[in-house]
């Protein structure tokens, strides 16, 4: 757990709904860093492996490279699900572990973790809820899990399939008002022989379930809070 959820809104409605107020009392929409929105695409099933929003400061150093303005305390991130450490040698698709998750009671003695943790990338992953499977009899029963105020009406939604992609922004997206927030830790993989593109890649941090949502799963994504406008 978290190993399914849904982000069916396009890069600029990401935006709105991350809308602050910054230090000089503006409302703000964070801009995307780095071009990019151009790697995430939303869909329905957002599978790990898969690149999705992440919000992170506007103080790390890649991001001041890139040219952030000083309006922008937060800045949008299209980053991959499951974290390859940047001590990884050789082809990142190759790293064995597939790090979608990490226990937030064990992650700080995890070597995948710990260059991440220390060096303080600290991010919150968007979407508009998560799929979890309550084992039942016989077989599974899903759940969606999402905040209640954004739930969209049985009119506006169709049953999702593998497929269900919205191209662009032209498209609607039924979740209306804030994004679901996860907590998590991002780190950035470098190819050894400085050849190719950085990868920045995530973990969504997880704790034990508390009733009622014990009842569905034993573990669940820390929230990671936002201040609204």
């Amino acid at each position: 757990m978290c190993g399914r959820c849904a982000c069916t809104r396009g890069p600029a409605g990401v935006a709105r709904a991350c809308a602050y107020r910054n230090r000089k009392d503006v409302v703000v929409e964070p801009n995307w860093v780095l071009n990019s929105d151009k790697g995430y695409w939303p869909s329905y099933n957002v599978c790990p492996q898969s690149y999705t929003p992440v919000l992170i400061s506007a103080a790390h150093s890649h991001v001041m490279q890139a040219g952030c303005s000083d309006s922008n305390e937060r800045v949008l991130q299209s980053m991959k699900w499951g974290l390859v450490p940047s001590w990884h040698k050789g082809d990142a698709d190759n790293f064995s572990t597939l790090c979608t998750n990490c226990r937030s009671e064990s992650m700080l003695t995890k070597p995948s973790f710990r260059g991440a943790i220390s060096k303080g990338q600290r991010c919150v992953i968007l979407a508009d809820g998560f799929y979890e499977w309550q084992r039942a009899k016989p077989g599974k029963q899903p759940y969606f899990v999402t905040f209640a105020d954004t739930t969209p009406t049985k009119e506006s939604i169709q049953l999702c399939k593998d497929d269900d992609v919205f191209d662009d922004d032209t498209q609607s997206s039924p979740f209306k008002g804030r994004m679901l927030t996860m907590a998590g830790y991002f780190d950035i993989w470098r190819p050894a022989n400085g050849a190719g593109q950085e990868l920045f890649t995530y973990s969504i941090i997880t704790v034990e379930s508390k009733p009622p949502f014990s009842e569905i799963h034993d573990r669940l994504p820390v929230s990671g809070m936002l201040n609204e406008p």
